[in-house]
């Protein structure tokens, strides 16, 4: 049985940087990740530069990302509204960043056990016995990121905390070759979903979308979507006639939800979409989850030169739910509008009448600057 100090289930953006701070403050690190580096995902790959002082003091700022610093939002009908950004954000390809961390903490002295599946969690009076398809591993602190749909998260939650796991949605995501403006992400809603279009590294444009079942039934799949339904949206059809696909198919995701979920079970923190999924519309799960891990690992910090780790998982709880709560519950409140024609042209005009109530969502979607105590600081 190997020994670490520290487990991180998931390799994602928020068990990547997990795994890189605490390497960085000295902690015995493996990392469990079922699929290899590099990989695309299913992701708006918007990046809140909320997270760029954390990130600073990681050493990791991404140098390949796209300045973003401009959003332009519409209606099925092609009514727009627009407005700057209170704090800029990075256009940048999950394939890249994933990637990018992980080198980063290898080269900190993290273990990043690749192509590993976690089959199964013991706790004991002293820490965990993780059960992998490579081995078994005793781990005194083990962290939870292994995203949205983990069959392994519902199995180690009380049934009275695990999330619905059929939702009517549908993710959507290519790269493509297109002109468009570099420094704008653009939100554009159409019957039964909304598209997001921003510049990525690489002089590529990620085009993602959210859609309802039931109109990917109606027109017949992915290629009666992008044909018949998305070009009603003007702005959607302009975009999707000049573009150049840059990858063979489109990846899709399904079985996800947004209703709410609970940053701790049986002791384990959750981390990113574990703990809970923000609605896309809102675009700042990328750096919730850097975010969470800067949280979670400053608080392990704390606690473990305290000698007090049975509290940490209280703890983090605690400050995760003052960071995040709120940004949750607005994102469940905002879904309802997408998607529905006549909401949201009701709510472009108002937002034209009132441009003040755009930049009061923005505001309530991401949060301040932030950075994290640094062990010795």
């Amino acid at each position: 049985m190997e020994q670490f100090e520290v487990g991180i289930i998931g390799g994602g953006l928020a068990g990547l940087t997990a795994a890189l701070d605490l390497s960085q403050r000295g902690y015995e690190v493996v990392l469990w990740e079922k699929q290899g580096f590099p990989h695309h995902k299913v992701c708006g790959e918007f990046l809140s530069t909320e997270i760029a002082p954390y990130l600073k003091q990681l050493g990791a700022q991404p140098p390949s990302a796209i300045a973003i610093e401009h959003l332009r939002l519409s209606a099925p009908s092609g009514a727009i509204a627009e407005a700057k950004l209170d704090m800029p954000s990075w256009g940048i390809s999950r394939y890249y960043l994933d990637h990018f961390l992980a080198q980063k903490a290898q080269a900190a002295g993290a273990l990043l056990r690749t192509k590993v599946s976690v089959e199964k969690v013991a706790p004991q009076k002293s820490g965990f016995q993780v059960h992998t398809t490579d081995g078994l591993y005793h781990c005194q602190v083990l962290l939870g990121a292994m995203g949205k749909r983990s069959a392994l998260e519902r199995a180690l939650r009380s049934p009275e905390t695990i999330p619905p796991q059929k939702t009517p949605f549908l993710g959507i995501k290519r790269h493509y070759r297109a002109s468009i403006p570099l420094d704008t992400v653009q939100l554009h809603n159409f019957p039964g979903g909304y598209a997001g279009i921003s510049a990525v590294e690489g002089g590529r444009v990620n085009f993602c979308y959210l859609i309802d079942q039931k109109q990917l039934q109606r027109y017949g799949g992915v290629a009666g979507v992008e044909a018949r339904l998305l070009p009603q949206n003007p702005h959607l059809a302009q975009f999707l006639k000049q573009a150049e696909p840059l990858m063979e198919r489109p990846l899709t995701i399904s079985n996800f939800t947004f209703a709410q979920r609970y940053p701790v079970s049986q002791g384990i923190p959750f981390l990113g979409d574990t703990a809970g999924l923000i609605h896309p519309f809102c675009g700042n799960g990328m750096a919730m989850a850097i975010r969470a891990a800067g949280l979670a690992s400053e608080l392990l910090d704390i606690h473990w030169q305290a000698d007090k780790l049975n509290s940490f998982a209280g703890a983090y709880q605690a400050r995760w739910k003052r960071h995040f709560k709120r940004r949750l519950h607005f994102g469940r409140q905002v879904s309802p509008l997408l998607g529905r024609s006549g909401l949201s042209e009701w709510g472009m005009r108002l937002i034209k009448t009132s441009p003040a109530l755009l930049r009061y969502g923005l505001r309530q979607a991401h949060g301040s600057p932030f950075s994290s105590l640094r062990h010795g600081a």
